[in-house]
């Protein structure tokens, strides 16, 4: 009988150098195998394989030879040697094909066997979910207490069979195994009895940082509402590197496709740096084809290019506004592909809108001026000052069409089949620009005054005063001639320039003129802070609340706390930028409150970042209870991805670089929200799971001998007495030595001792006096000689041997140190992020000249 294809992946899969992918197609293989492929695939296990490889394949061969009724290789399995006169131990093949009539000798045998093999477990596992009853529940709890590899998978299936209350009191256990498996099978279980809990265990392993953690995940998630089970899968899809993983979330994805499925996908696609969309890319066009084949749209709707267009029509404002925070909130490969995709896409209405808004936003105006400074000065001169003093433009020029370069989406194959396949250039005709569109005068106007350089200003300078202050003027033009004034000559001439605009009632004039006074006239600003902390403006009110947190932190903070909960996504970001500034301890309750009300993935990810780079355990305990509240899948990912990295992170710098003697604050608006604890609990399985001992000891019955019990629990006093009578042999020993060897010997042998002492104590003196090293080791203290390259608030970013550290301080230890500075710093390096930016907490800085 020839393979079927889902053989056919499950024989690929057992050459995969994931150990739980190997041993899940082995399993399923037991389960629905039939060929003589999968039978040669699997004997090789039976030799090269480890012990629960062994044991899982030498029931699927048993099974596979017995359905093409062809012998069972002689290495499969041991001969039987059961009798019913117990002579002899009973072997692995005896409880694997046991009958009904032998069942009963060999029960009594696991039942009353004080010791039985070790290699006999296994295989008793597999009997008892045929055969055992409660009686044999305290054996197969015990064994599930003190066993957590892909053994147990048997007994828990011998549980579920017996009675699913066996495992209830060894759920924990299982739960807290390092074996993804045997985790996803307890998962299932706990389902059983307790889906919301069950449903928090399987977030937790498939938001891991362990691809096999994730894979187990995947597994068992058609066991969870898929809706939910989807925006978790797409919250992971965007970052997801893991090939197998992938194929996975593909399988899962396209088990129940959807046109706003297919919509998302194209979300991180055309956010993904062009390099890495080809996982994404394949993903899309598996779901497309699973919309094709189930006829959930009309065939000419259902294809990967029918798809793109309708994206464009329906998601691309939502696209823009995700692209903001994404702008905001990433750094390296990723952002560099959104400037990449606005810079070929910069003609459409629609996208040049949203770079305009860019300039706005302090996070993201750097971006505004890389885009819009591809222009070239070349050829241009200042047009006549009339030209612009009115929005009055002539037909002509309002009536001017221009057609749009085309969205840089890649293309996807119509053929499902071509999978691999880049996106190609989509082409799209955008329809002329309307009457409110700028005039392409002011548009060229504006170019200019971006291109300007200092030897044209001189020139010009006079005419761009007057575009600066004439009112009857482009609010556009004015702001953009108020930013030539500052880039060009920043001195305290332009300060009555900065007070008109900051008075004026466009946003883009007030920016301007914020941003001069902010350079040349800080006090003018701050003499105004507390009216611009109350403006209705949010981009002024953002940016004073940036200014603020250097002169009255306090203000600045307590208007924070208002930005934070308003409902604009752009202007929550800004709040978590600027908090990240601030003294960790006089914001973190703020930002877990947020956290908790949170509704978009990048600005929750964004406090998480601020959590990471702060890490304590307090911490660490309030997102386990924020995890229980959180209704949104999306924020339900990034809050156990980030509680999975804080707790890697904590477990491996010092206990002075993570005591920060944080206060748990109550994230529960009444007693009514608090959940009862339960044994099984994702907190208290983590508790468990980190204290648990990593020796595996097999199960031991409770008739243990007096004797036996009396010495496992005085051990302690029977090697002190060892000890006390191996030091009395060596005093007897040292008398008679020096009685026979007279005076001198003694005092030669003293000599020697005070020698030796002597050595003892200069070692120690050495040791003790140790420098604190130069070189960088996670978790451990450091002493470098750096450059600084950017301040921000109490936090450095560094340069040290061609490395990049982010080093935040607790106090005001680095408020004299400015960008330039060569410095000399004790730290703590914890982390590396994505862009290799070492993060590290700083514990003393010194300028060095």
């Amino acid at each position: 009988m020839p393979a079927t294809n889902t053989e056919q992946e499950l024989i690929a899969q057992l050459s995969s150098d994931k150990k739980s992918l190997r041993i899940n197609a082995i399993t399923r293989l037991l389960r629905s195998g039939s060929s003589k492929e999968a039978l040669e695939a699997l004997t090789p296990f039976l030799t090269k394989g480890s012990r629960e490889e062994v044991l899982y394949a030498t029931q699927a061969i048993a099974k596979i030879s017995k359905k093409l009724g062809i012998s069972v290789p002689a290495n499969s399995t041991q001969p039987p040697t059961i009798n019913n006169n117990n002579s002899k131990e009973p072997s692995v093949k005896d409880f694997l094909e046991a009958k009904r009539d032998q069942a009963p000798n060999l029960l009594q045998y696991i039942r009353n066997t004080e010791n039985i093999p070790e290699d006999l477990m296994p295989s008793i596992g597999v009997f008892l979910g045929k055969h055992g009853d409660k009686s044999d529940t305290s054996f197969i709890q015990n064994y599930l207490i003190h066993h957590n590899d892909n053994l147990t998978l048997p007994y828990i299936s011998a549980a579920e069979k017996i009675d699913i209350s066996i495992l209830i009191p060894v759920l924990p256990y299982l739960l807290a195994s390092s074996e993804p498996l045997v985790r996803s099978r307890a998962v299932m279980a706990l389902r059983k009895i307790d889906s919301k809990e069950a449903e928090r265990h399987f977030l937790n392993l498939l938001a891991s940082k362990k691809a096999e953690n994730r894979l187990s995940a995947l597994e068992i998630s058609f066991l969870f509402p898929f809706d939910r089970v989807k925006d978790y899968i797409l919250a992971l899809l965007s970052e997801e590197k893991d090939p197998d993983v992938l194929k996975a979330c593909a399988t899962v994805l396209a088990s129940n496709p959807s046109q706003e499925t297919a919509l998302r996908i194209l979300d991180i696609v055309e956010s993904q740096p062009v390099n890495l969309r080809k996982p994404s890319t394949t993903i899309f066009n598996i779901v497309s084809a699973a919309i094709a084949t189930a006829k959930l749209l009309p065939p000419e709707k259902a294809t990967p290019q029918a798809l793109v267009n309708t994206w464009k029509e329906l998601r691309l404002k939502n696209f823009l506004n995700d692209l903001e925070i994404q702008l905001s909130t990433t750094t390296g490969q990723k952002r560099e592909a959104i400037i990449s995709w606005l810079e070929k896409n910069i003609n459409i209405k629609q996208v040049s809108d949203f770079i305009e808004r860019l300039a706005l936003n302090p996070q993201t105006e750097d971006v505004y001026q890389r885009l819009t400074n591809q222009y070239t000065a070349d050829n241009l001169s200042l047009p006549d000052l009339n030209t612009f003093v009115s929005h009055q433009n002539d037909n002509s020029q309002q009536n001017t069409k221009i057609e749009s370069q085309p969205l840089s989406t890649n293309s996807y194959a119509t053929e499902p089949k071509s999978l691999n396949s880049a996106l190609p250039e989509i082409q799209q005709n955008v329809k002329s620009i309307d009457n409110e569109q700028e005039s392409k005068s002011e548009k060229a106007q504006i170019r200019y005054l971006k291109k300007l350089n200092i030897e044209d200003f001189q020139n010009a300078k006079n005419q761009i005063i007057e575009l600066a202050e004439n009112s009857e003027v482009s609010p556009r033009i004015r702001a953009e001639a108020l930013n030539a004034l500052l880039r060009l000559s920043p001195n305290m001439k332009i300060k009555q320039y900065g007070l008109k605009a900051l008075s004026e009632q466009d946003e883009k004039l007030q920016t301007a003129g914020f941003k001069i006074l902010e350079r040349v006239a800080p006090d003018a600003l701050k003499n105004r802070l507390s009216n611009l902390l109350l403006s209705s403006n949010d981009t002024i009110r953002i940016r004073a609340i940036r200014f603020g947190l250097k002169y009255d932190q306090a203000k600045s903070i307590e208007a924070l706390k208002n930005l934070i909960n308003t409902e604009d996504q752009n202007n929550r970001s800004n709040a978590v930028n600027c908090l990240a500034l601030c003294p960790f301890e006089a914001v973190y309750e703020i930002l877990m409150k947020a956290l908790k009300k949170e509704t978009h993935p990048l600005v929750a990810k964004q406090i998480i970042s601020v959590f990471l780079n702060n890490p304590d355990s307090a911490i660490l305990a309030m997102l386990d209870k924020l995890s229980i509240v959180t209704k949104d899948p999306s924020i339900e990912m990034v809050i156990q991805q980030g509680r999975n990295e804080l707790e890697e992170i904590l477990s491996t710098i010092t206990q002075d670089a993570k005591d920060r003697n944080l206060v748990e604050i109550d994230l529960f608006e009444s007693n009514m929200q608090r959940q009862e604890e339960k044994p099984y609990s994702v907190e208290n399985v983590r508790k468990l799971a980190s204290s648990k001992p990593s020796s595996k000891k097999a199960p031991e019955k409770e008739s243990s001998g007096l004797l036996k019990k009396l010495l496992g629990e005085y051990k302690w006093l029977t090697l002190c007495g060892a000890l006390f009578l191996v030091l009395c042999l060596l005093c007897f020993y040292a008398f008679i030595t020096d009685k026979n060897n007279g005076i001198g010997a003694r005092s030669k042998y003293s000599k020697a001792s005070r020698q030796a002492k002597g050595q003892i104590n200069e070692r120690s003196i050495k040791k003790s006096s140790k420098k604190i090293p130069t070189s960088l080791t996670m978790g451990k203290p450091c002493n470098i000689n750096a450059t600084v390259t950017k301040v921000e608030g109490s936090n450095l970013l560094v340069k040290y041997d061609r490395r990049e550290l982010y080093i935040k301080f607790q106090g005001d230890e680095a408020k004299d140190i400015k960008a330039g500075d060569k410095v000399s710093i004790t730290c703590i390096p914890y982390k590396q992020n994505p862009n290799s930016v070492i993060l590290a907490k700083g514990k003393g800085i010194n300028k060095v000249k």
